[in-house]
């Protein structure tokens, strides 16, 4: 499978309709999430069985169409034109790129170490400045925020800033409120900021 080839023609397939205006990122991946969706759907409340029994039915005509919705969307969100070369636009000319974001949740634990792939490919600076979640928010979240971290580590040239909220409480004590936490946190980030500008 030749993915830029598809993309192209997926392009060009957007832009004889003038479908760009509304293929921006944050509407590619609403389109995604409603596919996905409908995807999900075809099994929802089916045992293993039931749903290996759909695969091997004239149902499974259903779920390619709704895989194939689901690429459609995963490759013009990829693709150059729609997402990662604008906001390579947005930066060009800039050295140091400033990334942050709480470690955790799906955005910004995907996000940060892809967009900062991209930004070192292109030949900036990037620095991280990130928060791991409270112990209260779970385990999950707190293993999300690890795999997160794991995959900035492995970008060589990132300069991390690692913020963890619980000890950020704890050094605080019990009658910090929250705001006031993180307020100190913003203040550290424009410490960086404005030292690396």
């Amino acid at each position: 499978m030749d993915i830029k080839k598809i993309q192209e023609q997926l392009a060009r397939f957007a832009d004889e309709r003038d479908w760009d205006q509304f293929h921006n990122p944050k509407n590619l991946a609403m389109a995604l999430s409603v596919e996905a969706s409908e995807l999900v759907e075809i099994f929802q409340w089916l045992t293993p069985e039931q749903s290996a029994a759909v695969m091997q039915s004239s149902e499974s005509v259903h779920v390619g169409e709704e895989v194939a919705d689901i690429l459609i969307y995963l490759l013009r969100l990829a693709d150059n034109r729609s997402g990662w070369g604008r906001i390579k636009a947005l930066v060009c000319g800039s050295g140091t790129i400033f990334l942050q974001g709480g470690l955790g949740g799906d955005t910004a634990t995907s996000m940060i170490p892809s967009l900062a792939e991209v930004l070192l490919e292109d030949g900036h600076q990037v620095v991280v400045m990130a928060l791991l979640p409270f112990d209260m928010e779970g385990r999950s979240r707190r293993q999300q925020a690890q795999r997160g971290l794991e995959q900035l580590k492995q970008l060589d040239g990132v300069e991390i800033h690692l913020y963890e909220n619980e000890r950020l409480m704890k050094e605080f004590g019990g009658d910090c409120m929250l705001s006031e936490a993180f307020a100190y946190i913003d203040r550290h980030f424009m410490r960086i900021v404005e030292a690396g500008c």
